[in-house]
């Protein structure tokens, strides 16, 4: 009894307050939505990713990484440095860019980019999200959505060798 006069009180209250809302046909009408018109600023970037099996590798400068070292790779910059940078020269404010998330994959899938086409992530890729704060006069957003910056570096430095010169 108690019950049914409380959901007749909280009943009376909303129709005194927002028109009678006991009809079904008014919560038909009703659209609840998140905001959902501005975009989130947020990206998706490869750092590094694990050799090709055949051998061949998609890094820029013809350098392989083999799975272990992009995992080593990936738990370093999380423990020292966490810090975005431009260009391997200018360190970002955190007003323009914040690193949120820094990991490796535990297993290989698929992502839409915005365009709508398909990448393959593979196991042990290492997965940088950044956020892109809005800030007055800042154009380092509308680069990732003009896909101007499309992916991230690692500066490192490293001896090379050819395996031929060992035999």
């Amino acid at each position: 009894m108690k019950h049914e006069k409380l959901v007749k009180a909280f009943m009376d209250f909303l129709d005194k307050n927002f028109g009678d809302v006991a009809t079904e046909e008014v919560h038909q009408d009703v659209e609840v939505r998140k905001s959902v018109d501005e975009m989130e600023r947020r990206a998706l970037f490869v750092v590094l990713a694990p050799q090709n099996a055949d051998g061949t590798t998609d890094d820029l400068h013809g350098d392989w990484y083999d799975a272990q070292d992009v995992v080593e790779a990936c738990r370093s910059f999380n423990v020292h440095c966490q810090k975005a940078n431009l260009y391997h020269s200018t360190m970002v404010d955190e007003s323009i860019a914040i690193i949120e998330q820094s990991y490796t994959s535990p297993s290989a899938f698929d992502i839409e980019k915005q365009d709508g086409s398909i990448v393959h992530i593979k196991k042990n890729t290492w997965l940088q999200e950044w956020h892109f704060p809005v800030k007055k006069g800042d154009t380092t957003w509308d680069d990732v959505l003009s896909e101007r910056f499309t992916g991230l570096s690692v500066k490192c430095g490293a001896m090379g060798y050819s395996l031929e010169d060992d035999k």
